[in-house]
């Protein structure tokens, strides 16, 4: 917890208890996904094979699409 709240004080040039107070979920929600991708594209130059990072099977992507569709 204090990690992930030094990292988004950074990110958005702030004080931890500036984060902390006026952060919210969707803040937390980018850091996540910006850190994720970060490793990702740092594993690709390091030379992993794209294969090592989970994918959805085919099943998996039609229920994320159904659902999808079924909120319109």
């Amino acid at each position: 917890m204090v990690l992930t709240l030094n990292n988004l004080a950074e990110k958005y040039g702030c004080l931890p208890s500036q984060a902390l107070s006026n952060g919210t979920t969707l803040d937390l929600f980018v850091l996540d996904v910006s850190t994720k991708w970060y490793h990702y594209q740092k594993g690709l130059e390091a030379g992993a094979p794209p294969e090592t990072v989970p994918r959805p099977n085919t099943e998996e992507l039609k229920a994320m699409l159904k659902r999808v569709r079924n909120e319109k």
